[in-house]
């Protein structure tokens, strides 16, 4: 996806069904990202987030992505390390 800035990377994601205001909806889970520990690290270290909600066909509801540039090479380096699945990878 295409966010216009070409630092950023995804930083969280996740499904949500079908709802009829997905930003609306996405609001909850995204705030109990942000309570995690995940979370806090990145709102110390992650500048200009963004979130979209995009249709997703395989569960016939949505996806949430958020988007950010980490503020130095080191820190994107600490969170690819720590906090990134082997399957995140496939998103940078």
């Amino acid at each position: 996806m295409n966010t216009g800035n070409p630092n950023h990377k995804l930083i969280h994601s996740l499904l949500m069904g079908d709802v009829e205001d997905p930003y609306l909806m996405a609001a909850f889970p995204l705030g109990a990202f942000m309570e995690t520990e995940k979370g806090k690290w990145v709102d110390e270290n992650v500048i200009d987030r963004v979130f979209y909600c995009v249709p997703h066909e395989a569960s016939m509801g949505f996806k949430i992505v958020v988007y950010g540039e980490f503020k130095t090479p080191e820190a994107e380096t600490y969170y690819r390390l720590k906090y990134t699945k082997d399957e995140d990878f496939s998103n940078w």
